[in-house]
């Protein structure tokens, strides 16, 4: 299962994939890559950003029902902690006038009976989850990763080996630096990624260095043999 933090921009893949003419025309115009292999690049690109290439497999759904339970203890005993401090707020509000000098409709009246309705629907929350607990009748789905920590961006991998494939194909050469303050990784290969990523993704979204550099690393290890005989490329690597 792909984490879901990186803003990839998901989409139906249509027979062009994402990549607009003028953006192909540009990455082409700035990193000398032929349109065509920019033209299979897209298709490529739209394959990976499908929304249902990445299924959660059966071990995942596992281990989300495994982990509901564990979940809803968590819920409630943060439930009990808001119960706690929000009762606090209210007995602190009794004693302190709250207003807002430029909004009239923000009165004292206002904010306690904003914590008033706030520690009175988690309140009976709490009522409603131990009853629910006592008795066996919640129904739990845990939707989140299992275990984030050791999940890997399946769509990641896929994007940048798109794009590490078409700068092998297009017999560019490797040329990897590595920047003296932040000791990250860089290069013309790495700036093709950041344009690429940039077309692909929601704005603020940027790999780092040392991501592309690891991900090139292990695409290069699965590619080992055609790396070596030039089929990837049509030509000898440096």
């Amino acid at each position: 299962m792909s984490r879901t933090t990186f803003p990839w921009k998901i989409q139906r893949k249509t027979p062009d994939g994402p990549l607009t003419d003028a953006q192909r025309r540009d990455l082409s115009a700035q990193f000398e890559i032929p349109l065509e292999n920019l033209r299979e690049l897209s298709a490529a690109l739209g394959h990976a950003l499908d929304p249902w290439l990445f299924v959660p497999s059966i071990i995942t759904i596992v281990k989300q029902v495994e982990r509901a339970p564990t979940e809803f203890e968590h819920l409630m005993r943060d439930l009990r902690q808001a119960e706690k401090y929000l009762g606090k707020a209210m007995e602190r509000m009794r004693t302190l006038a709250v207003v807002d000098t430029q909004r009239a409709e923000l009165s004292k009246d206002h904010f306690r009976d904003q914590v008033s309705t706030s520690y009175e629907a988690v309140r009976q929350m709490n009522r409603d989850f131990a009853q629910m607990d006592k008795t066996g009748s919640a129904k739990l789905d845990f939707l989140g990763d299992p275990d984030a920590r050791r999940t890997r961006d399946d769509r990641r991998e896929a994007i940048l080996a798109a794009i590490f494939r078409c700068w092998y194909r297009s017999g560019r050469s490797e040329t990897v630096t590595t920047d003296g303050s932040s000791s990250e990784r860089k290069g013309p290969l790495f700036d093709f990624v950041d344009a690429v990523v940039d077309c692909v993704s929601e704005p603020g979204g940027r790999l780092s260095g040392h991501t592309i550099w690891k991900d090139l690393q292990q695409w290069r290890h699965d590619n080992r043999r055609a790396l070596a005989s030039a089929s990837i490329v049509g030509q000898k690597t440096d």
